[in-house]
């Protein structure tokens, strides 16, 4: 099958989903399970959080597939890492929320003994505030520099570090050689390395971005 049949193929399974098609929308689940699967495990680090947050991604891909504007494989997978994105975010954050609740709760015993329950040692960015301002900026300014790419760039760089899409798989489908989805990550990274430099720059000075 040529690049342009299965491209158009694609095309024709979005367009099945967007009008809730049970075997179009299965079929785009099949697709995309593997790739969100190791996007959630990896950023969230918690086992126990993947198949929760995973299927949350996926009720979101039911009700809002009529939000999607891109026809093709690439840029359904940004759509969908985008998703995944907000959806680890917002877990992680109540997550942490809940860590920090349980924190607060006096620990009569350990009081009583005049020594801290191990327990309520500081091990993560919720008792670290240091650490949790520093990953804030480090999360504001990406998401800054990710903002000021191409919209070819941001898939390439989507697919490829979050998404775990290899050259070729992109290349299918964004229409293009891997010669060029090379050259699009190169300009890519070099002007994220460039707009994040220039971030720090400005929060350092005092100045806003």
């Amino acid at each position: 099958m040529s690049r342009q049949d299965s491209g158009e193929l694609f095309a024709q399974l979005i367009a099945r989903a967007r009008l809730h098609d049970e075997n179009a929308i299965a079929a785009l689940y099949q697709r995309a399970l593997p790739t969100i699967y190791r996007y959630v495990l990896a950023r969230s680090r918690r086992p126990d959080l993947v198949e929760d947050i995973v299927a949350d991604c996926f009720l979101t891909m039911v009700e809002s597939i009529g939000d999607l504007r891109a026809n093709h494989e690439a840029g359904f997978f940004a759509w969908m890492l985008r998703i995944a994105q907000a959806k680890v975010a917002r877990a992680l954050h109540q997550l942490t929320q809940a860590q920090a609740r349980q924190q607060r709760l006096p620990d009569m015993a350990s009081e009583q003994e005049g020594w801290l329950s191990p327990d309520l040692v500081a091990t993560d960015l919720a008792s670290d505030p240091v650490a949790l301002h520093e990953w804030r900026e480090a999360v504001a300014e990406l998401g800054l520099a990710l903002g000021t790419l191409s919209e070819e760039q941001q898939i390439v760089i989507i697919g490829r570090f979050l998404g775990g899409q290899s050259i070729e798989e992109l290349a299918q489908g964004l229409g293009k050689q891997p010669g060029a989805i090379r050259a699009l990550q190169f300009r890519a990274l070099d002007a994220l390395a460039e707009r994040m430099g220039a971030v720090r720059e400005k929060r350092r000075k005092g100045g806003r971005v």
